[in-house]
């Protein structure tokens, strides 16, 4: 588990090609937990990272619609909730209707 002190809007941000899911830890209080997006083996990881990652991720680098589509495109996972791509229209689009809502609302922001 990677805990930060981080002020980043949950969401998924990219840098240096690879993706980083940040979320508000359940466990502790005004935390972080940041995890690298991995897929192998057809199925979704969610990796530790390092502090130093922790600390060059910034709310520009929060991912557009289309980084999200080409990751749903390539491995057939929502890069936002990490579900798989079932239902014919998601896998058409590459991305969930629900998350793809909440991405615009907050790559509009």
């Amino acid at each position: 588990m990677t805990i930060a002190s981080t002020t980043l809007p949950p969401g998924v941000y990219k840098l240096d090609g690879r993706l980083y899911a940040v979320k508000d830890s359940r466990r502790y209080s005004g935390k972080q937990d940041v995890k690298r997006l991995e897929v192998r083996n057809g199925k979704l990881h969610r990796r530790p990272v390092t502090p130093t990652t922790i600390d060059r991720l910034t709310p520009d680098l929060h991912i557009t619609l289309e980084d999200a589509v080409a990751f749903g495109e390539r491995h057939h996972f929502c890069c936002m909730c990490g579900r798989k791509l079932t239902a014919a229209n998601s896998i058409a689009e590459a991305i969930g209707p629900v998350c793809k809502k909440n991405l615009r609302k907050a790559t509009a922001a």
